[in-house]
C-alpha cells in the first residue's frame, strides 16, 4: 500500500516535471509583469547557399519592475551547419545574453537568457528559459530562394525566470 502510494506520488510528479510533448509557446503565460522575458520584432533570413550567413535579430525585454529594460540582441551563422548559438552571446545592452538550448530550426527552437541589474546595493542575475514553433513565425521565399520569417504581427515568444542569484 505505501509503496503504491509512492509510485502514484512519484509519476504524479514526472508528469509536470518531464513534459510528454514539445513544448507549446502557448504553455508559457506571463499574467504579470516581470514573469517572464520577452522576445518582440524577431527577424531571421536564411540564405539560398549553404555557404551564406543566416542572419538573426530580436529584441529581448525584462519588464521586471527591478530591471523594465530592453534591447537588441543579433547573430549569425555559416547557413548548413550547426553554428547556431549555443553559447551565450552579449546584446547591445550587455548586461543581456543568450543561447539557444534546443535549434531543430529557426522557427522551431528553445532558449535560454541571462539578464544582470542591480538589486539594492547588490549585483543580481535573473534566468529565463522558452520555446518558439512555426506558429510564432510568418515565413516567405524570396525569388532568389532566400527565405525570410519573422515574429507574427502583435506576437511575442514569452521567456519563463526559472532562477535569480544576487
Amino acid at each position: 500500500m505505501f509503496l503504491s502510494a509512492i509510485l502514484v506520488s512519484f509519476f504524479a510528479l514526472m508528469a509536470h516535471a518531464i513534459p510528454l510533448s514539445p513544448q507549446k509557446t502557448a504553455d508559457v503565460a506571463c499574467a504579470e509583469p516581470g514573469d517572464c522575458y520577452r522576445i518582440q520584432s524577431l527577424n531571421v533570413s536564411l540564405p539560398s547557399g549553404s555557404e551564406e550567413q543566416v542572419q538573426l535579430t530580436f529584441t529581448l525585454w525584462d519588464d521586471a519592475q527591478i530591471a523594465n529594460n530592453r534591447t537588441v540582441c543579433s547573430t549569425s551563422w555559416e547557413a548548413g551547419t550547426d553554428g547556431w548559438p549555443q553559447n551565450y552571446v552579449k546584446c547591445d545592452d550587455d548586461m543581456f545574453q543568450w543561447k539557444f538550448s534546443k535549434f531543430d530550426s529557426v522557427t522551431d527552437w528553445g532558449m535560454e537568457a541571462a539578464h544582470d541589474f542591480r538589486l539594492g546595493s547588490f549585483g543580481a542575475r535573473s534566468f529565463a528559459n522558452g520555446t518558439a514553433a512555426g506558429a510564432d513565425f510568418e515565413c516567405e521565399t524570396t525569388a532568389s530562394g532566400a527565405r525570410r520569417c519573422s515574429l507574427k504581427e502583435n506576437h511575442v515568444i514569452n521567456l519563463a525566470y526559472y532562477a535569480m542569484i544576487a
